[in-house]
């Protein structure tokens, strides 16, 4: 293990069967881990706790640094494509392969760097179309203002239409199932809760 790393993951479990140990030992065993997972240097441990508590602890570490070291390989090899060409598996490109997937915004995150379309009033195209969403919403209730009345219906509604965070869906678009009768049906049953 030549490798070295700036960090590895330290479980509970280690702390709990170090702490098993004599007060003497522990410093031991600390130093023996962090050594081994950060240098890859195997330790000489004096105490029989010591070597116990490493027993438990190394195939742990042995695992983690596996992983460490196949992820710098993968880091030096998965820009390279994956499966042939030819290959089923060769549809799924890579993302970020700069010869397959050029992206001339690098800065994705920046929202400033996105194209939101845009009506003639300047308002996004989203917005229009949730906003059309709403008024057919509205309209679907109609039929029901008598039987349920005018005041559980703006509560149905304003409930109902609230809208997700990207302002793209409704409530009740999210829903996986959605009987309007029905709704309005049990929302009367449970006294203008959802």
């Amino acid at each position: 293990m030549a490798n070295r790393r700036d960090s590895f993951v330290f479980y509970r479990s280690f702390k709990e069967a170090i702490e098993e140990c004599p007060i003497d030992d522990q410093l031991e065993i600390y130093k023996a881990i962090t050594d081994f997972a950060l240098n890859g240097e195997r330790p000489n441990l004096q105490s029989s706790f010591g070597r116990i508590c490493w027993r438990l602890i190394e195939p742990v570490l042995v695992t983690n640094w596996n992983r460490y070291v196949n992820g710098c390989r993968g880091k030096e090899f998965g820009d390279k494509g994956g499966a042939p060409k030819g290959n089923k598996n060769a549809l799924k490109q890579p993302q970020n392969n700069p010869k397959t997937t050029p992206n001339k915004d690098k800065d994705v995150d920046n929202k400033e760097n996105i194209d939101i379309p845009k009506k003639a009033d300047g308002v996004s195209l989203n917005q229009s179309n949730i906003e059309k969403r709403r008024e057919d919403f509205i309209l679907s209730l109609k039929p029901y203002i008598e039987q349920y009345g005018k005041e559980m219906c703006n509560r149905f509604f304003s409930y109902w239409t609230e809208p997700n965070k990207s302002h793209t869906k409704m409530r009740f678009e999210l829903e996986k199932t959605w009987d309007l009768s029905r709704r309005l049906k049990r929302w009367a049953n449970n006294n203008f809760k959802s």
